[in-house]
């Protein structure tokens, strides 16, 4: 997990938290917040984001892909033939 926190007592009875990971990081403060909040939106994000953008990318230039002429296609497909380059056209 990336919130986990350690408990420290400072020897007049106050306890605080802090990230386990960088100790500098007060767990209660907006550091700690903004951090949680960007790791949580980074999971979801990366996960989904990066396929469906693969996928638009290639949905919006099948008929290109489709019908190219050898296995990686002319220069207007030179940024996306790493996706599609090794499959056959019998597959697209």
């Amino acid at each position: 997990s990336f919130s986990i926190c350690d408990e420290y007592e400072f020897g007049d009875g106050e306890t605080r938290e802090f990230m386990r990971v960088d100790g500098t990081i007060e767990c209660d403060g907006a550091r700690h917040r903004f951090i949680v909040t960007f790791a949580s939106i980074a999971l979801f994000v990366f996960p989904i984001g990066m396929p469906s953008l693969c996928w638009v990318l290639l949905w919006s230039r099948r008929k290109d892909i489709v019908s190219r002429k050898n296995q990686i296609g002319d220069e207007s497909l030179d940024s996306l033939s790493f996706l599609f380059h090794m499959y056959r056209r019998q597959f697209w």
